[in-house]
């Protein structure tokens, strides 16, 4: 990992580590205000299709009141997305300690992949009810 200018790295790597704390203290006036805030997915509500990001506020408020569960019932994608951030923040708290550690892969190849599945995904839970956020 390149990390020219450290203090904006190491900026990078404590802003969230500070905010998680903050967001879980604040989860439950989140869990009263985000549905209010955010409008309906303009997807599902003109053409009756759930896209990619359908079910990630209510898997985001899950995961802040510590429910997996359900969070990888709203949309699995964002706990993966989550996994996938702390295996970043853990490289990168490795490299700016001058440690070499690989968690995530640079291989274009993962990401298509990984890409690819978001899409089947995307794709598949408009025709399975089962795997649908709702």
């Amino acid at each position: 990992m390149n990390l020219k200018n450290k203090p904006l790295w190491w900026c990078l790597f404590l802003a969230p580590l500070l905010a998680i704390p903050l967001l879980l203290l604040l989860s439950p006036l989140l869990s009263e205000l985000l549905p209010r805030l955010i409008p309906p997915c303009p997807y599902h509500k003109l053409l009756g299709i759930y896209c990619l990001g359908c079910g990630g506020t209510r898997s985001v408020l899950a995961l802040c009141a510590l429910d997996l569960i359900t969070a990888l019932r709203q949309n699995p994608l964002v706990p993966a997305g989550l996994l996938l951030w702390l295996l970043f923040e853990i490289q990168l708290g490795f490299a700016l300690l001058g440690k070499k550690l690989r968690l995530i892969p640079k291989n274009k190849w993962f990401w298509r992949i990984l890409a690819a599945a978001a899409l089947l995904f995307a794709l598949l839970r408009n025709f399975f009810p089962a795997i649908a956020p709702f």
